[in-house]
């Protein structure tokens, strides 16, 4: 009873005072590599456009979030298109009115230049507060002569998260990809199939929460599950509850 008490509690209350989401930063490698064709169709660069637009277009209103973009504007000389990051979306919140201005932006963009894959990790944290997540969409390693294991461990310290999710990766840059994520215990996915990608990223971005089993007979909005979980003092299934 009490279980079913507290829950209905928190819907009357409208979730007020409980906290909002962190936000993500995502990264998106605009590199000459991207504009290779994937599985005999598209190119890599414009399936990853579609997952982005289609993840953004999913994300709750309240949840905040930016976008910085590596390799867009300069394919050479190597030095300016290593240089080439902007930040295109401020981190903040926006309304499902304004996201039509920025799925036309990225639906804009060109893949063009070299891999700063360091470099871009360490601008898009400093764009935004510590503990959000940054969420990289790449195909590839750094080119650009980075350090981002080093970049990485000192994100961690910070108390920044990294995602990764590789694009059609060759062995040896799943591997290198895959533990600089696992450096801050971020996720690592391998998209292997173009359909798959929009998925994988709103997965991350979106994840859906775990609802114990003693709470799942409820018939509760899970964002409500999951906001419950995160604020009791003690454990959802305790007997106590």
């Amino acid at each position: 009873m009490r279980v079913a008490w507290l829950v209905l509690f928190l819907v009357a209350l409208g979730l007020g005072v409980l906290a909002g989401p962190a936000g993500y930063i995502f990264i998106l490698d605009a590199s000459n590599s991207m504009n290779d064709p994937w599985a005999g169709g598209k190119t890599k660069f414009a399936w990853a456009q579609e997952a982005l637009i289609q993840t953004i277009q999913a994300l709750a209103e309240d949840t905040p979030f930016g976008l910085v973009v590596f390799g867009h504007r300069y394919a050479e000389p190597k030095e300016k298109s290593c240089a080439d990051i902007e930040l295109l979306f401020p981190f903040r919140t926006y309304s499902f009115a304004e996201r039509a201005a920025l799925i036309s932006r990225i639906q804009e963009l060109k893949a063009r230049g070299w891999t700063p894959l360091a470099e871009s990790l360490r601008f898009a944290a400093a764009a935004v507060p510590a503990g959000t997540r940054l969420i990289l969409l790449t195909d590839g390693e750094e080119t650009c002569g980075g350090d981002p294991k080093a970049v990485v461990a000192d994100l961690c310290q910070k108390g920044y998260v990294l995602d990764v999710v590789g694009v059609a990766l060759e062995a040896q840059a799943q591997e290198a990809l895959r533990a600089l994520a696992e450096t801050c215990g971020g996720k690592f996915v391998l998209a292997t199939e173009p359909t798959a990608l929009p998925g994988i990223l709103i997965k991350i971005a979106v994840p859906a929460p775990q609802i114990p089993e003693c709470l799942a007979k409820y018939r509760v909005d899970p964002k409500i599950v999951a906001l419950l979980l995160e604020h009791l003092p003690y454990p959802a299934c305790d007997p106590m509850w």
